[in-house]
């Protein structure tokens, strides 16, 4: 899909703030959104921002804001917290390079929870819900020793 939305329009619109990572509205067909942080953040943890009727992912508008033209690849939130738009901590990557930034193996983010699944015989085995990303590797890390295990080093590099 071609991006018609240039960087001189996301300006007359959008204010960004590199160091916050936060999009603010200075012109809007709402008076009262004047001044405030644009978008929402969505269910997989993104920002999201609607500029002249059109939704876009906030890390792929600081790339047009900041760079003047949109990225060709991925943008990859370096720290994994798909809401911190700051430009310190986005960069363009392959599909290839963002995947293995993606976290460890068997868990990822959604919303505001962590999720942990293990494959063993063919079959996705969830592993729960959990507040912090370190429950969830550990979720997954008990099953992996569990499901896998030969040798696994743990955390600390003792023997599971």
């Amino acid at each position: 899909m071609a991006k018609t939305l240039t960087p001189q329009q996301l300006k007359e619109v959008l204010f960004y703030d590199p160091g916050t990572g936060i999009f603010t509205r200075i012109k809007s067909h709402q008076p009262e959104l004047v001044g405030k942080e644009a978008g929402y953040t969505d269910s997989q943890g993104y920002r999201r921002i609607k500029v002249n009727s059109t939704k876009y992912f906030a890390h792929r508008l600081v790339f047009l804001y900041m760079e003047g033209k949109w990225p060709v690849q991925q943008v990859d939130h370096i720290n994994r917290e798909r809401s911190d738009n700051r430009w310190e901590n986005l960069r363009e990557v392959s599909n290839k390079e963002n995947a293995q930034n993606s976290g460890a193996k068997g868990y990822s983010k959604g919303g505001n929870r962590w999720y942990a699944q293990i494959s063993t015989g063919g079959k996705n085995i969830y592993l729960g819900s959990f507040a912090t990303s370190e429950e969830a590797a550990s979720a997954y890390l008990e099953a992996k020793y569990k499901y896998h295990s030969t040798t696994m080093k743990g955390k600390y590099g003792q023997e599971l």
